[in-house]
């Protein structure tokens, strides 16, 4: 209708740029001591920077389905074990489709696709690097191609082809040659440079890595997430503190491409009419917790799971806004919807996230976050397949945390549950759940209460080929046989 078509040109366009692998804890607009990310913080200074922003699991599958669903793990039931999203769940795209938006994503990481999995669910427009994907709702009318385009190079003569300056690239391009001029657009990105193995172009290593620090020794230090996480690769302290280099190279890496988008925009004259927004699915470990390294879908540390999250959009959110005040990726949906004005009954039955708006004006919206671990089958999968003798069976538990800004419960199956004081204790390094089991045990019920409010989605084990990862049936056979993977077949009803 017409005047739903005038409504909608007046609402904002929304851009959101996901880094992939990154945490708070080394990016320097949260007070890093590198200089990792003065871009991001010139667009936190002309809009809003939340200090206690947690994901509501540690890896890109489950997160970034939370992040589009507004669902805790428990609800969509897309992770470690299953890793489908079922139909029935709105999803972003499809909310902002129904309001009236133009949406577009361009989604490089092999776990979270619209094709296989449907974890993507609705972008009309959806690339994945290296050739477009199969696009959703294929009768839909008016659907625009999103054509390829030379790497983007922002210094003449500088040699780059890494996926940030593609994407650069293409968002520039998008915007010139897709994006709709008579309604609201959504497009979402991801880069995943900060990722191990991180590996940041010459210029951001020479940065970063100590002066005269040889290239190749650095390239042969073991990242290997699977292998730690297993305790058969370990690093000394030295090699830690190169890969904490390369890390903080690979973040400045990322944070030039996305102050390269913003200025971009703001040039187009775009960039005021846009909620822009810079966040992460998870972050990772090194080295902090004994041999743990990356984010191998195995514990629920503050590593994995504190993570930035900025927002800028003028009209709406104040300049030079510091957020101390808890907040989750499942309350980003609700936040967008709530800065759009976007009203959809059918996601307010299914969100379990919580508009931020009032948090960007001082008044709390939560009082603690909760994160969640599946069984972790993929790590059972590959330390049995790539490290022979390993007992898999440590990692067959599951997890579920309460974070409040004082205190981190950590729940288990195996009843190995962990409580630490992060304001005396920001590393997680010591245990004090035998001091103050009265705190632990208030934390579990307010988990409980949140667990028991949820319409909960278990589907059984399913893991799924991906270019990176080919599950071998015989290892899934012998799981199988212990009864760690799990083939639903349907349970007789009961009469």
């Amino acid at each position: 209708m017409p005047a739903k078509t005038t409504r909608a040109r007046k609402r904002p366009n929304i851009f959101i740029y996901m880094i992939d692998t990154a945490r708070r804890g080394n990016m320097s607009c949260y007070g890093y001591h590198r200089p990792t990310t003065p871009h991001i913080a010139r667009i936190a200074e002309e809009g809003a920077i939340f200090d206690n922003h947690f994901v509501t699991s540690c890896w890109s599958l489950p997160s970034q389905v939370s992040f589009m669903t507004g669902q805790h793990l428990c609800g969509h039931g897309c992770g470690v074990q299953y890793q489908f999203l079922e139909p029935g769940i709105p999803t972003l795209a499809e909310i902002l489709n129904r309001a009236g938006y133009y949406t577009a994503a361009i989604q490089p990481n092999p776990w979270v696709q619209q094709d296989e999995g449907q974890c993507m669910r609705g972008w009309t427009n959806f690339r994945r690097p290296g050739g477009l994907t199969r696009l959703q709702e294929p009768n839909k009318p008016n659907r625009k191609e999103m054509q390829p385009v030379p790497p983007y190079l922002p210094v003449p003569g500088e040699s780059d082809t890494g996926m940030c300056w593609k994407m650069v690239g293409w968002v520039e391009d998008w915007l010139e040659r897709s994006a709709p001029r008579d309604k609201p657009w959504a497009l979402f990105v991801l880069t995943g440079e900060t990722h191990m193995k991180c590996w940041p172009p010459r210029k951001y290593r020479e940065q970063f890595l100590p002066p005269g620090f040889p290239d190749e020794a650095a390239g042969k230090i073991p990242q290997d997430q699977f292998g730690g996480t297993a305790g058969m690769v370990k690093l000394t302290a030295p090699q830690w503190e190169i890969v904490r280099c390369l890390r903080d190279g690979a973040m400045a890496y990322v944070d030039r491409a996305i102050g390269e988008i913003f200025d971009n925009m703001r040039k187009r004259g775009a960039l005021d009419d846009t909620i822009f927004v810079v966040t992460s699915d998870h972050g990772d470990s090194h080295g902090e917790h004994r041999f743990h390294t990356g984010h191998c879908q195995t514990h629920l540390w503050d590593t994995m799971l504190h993570t930035p999250l900025v927002m800028r959009y003028p009209r709406r959110i104040p300049k030079g806004v510091r957020v101390p005040h808890l907040a989750a990726n499942i309350d980003v949906l609700p936040t967008l919807l709530d800065l759009c004005g976007v009203k959809d009954r059918e996601a307010d039955k299914h969100v379990h996230g919580k508009s931020l708006v009032p948090a960007i004006k001082g008044k709390p919206v939560r009082d603690f976050v909760m994160a969640e671990l599946q069984k972790p089958l993929e790590p059972m999968h590959l330390t049995a397949k790539r490290c022979p003798g390993f007992d898999y069976r440590v990692y067959n538990r599951r997890e579920k945390s309460a974070r409040t800004l004082e205190w981190k419960y950590i729940w288990t199956s195996d009843a190995r549950d962990e409580l630490y004081n992060v304001i005396d204790d920001p590393d997680e390094q010591k245990n004090v759940i035998a001091e103050h089991r009265d705190v632990a045990e208030g934390l579990r019920l307010k988990m409980e209460d949140l667990l028991l409010s949820i319409d909960q989605r278990d589907f059984g084990d399913c893991l799924k080929h991906t270019g990176h990862v080919q599950v071998d049936p015989e290892i899934e056979r012998r799981l199988a046989a212990w009864g760690i993977y799990r083939r639903i077949i349907g349970a007789p009803v009961k009469k």
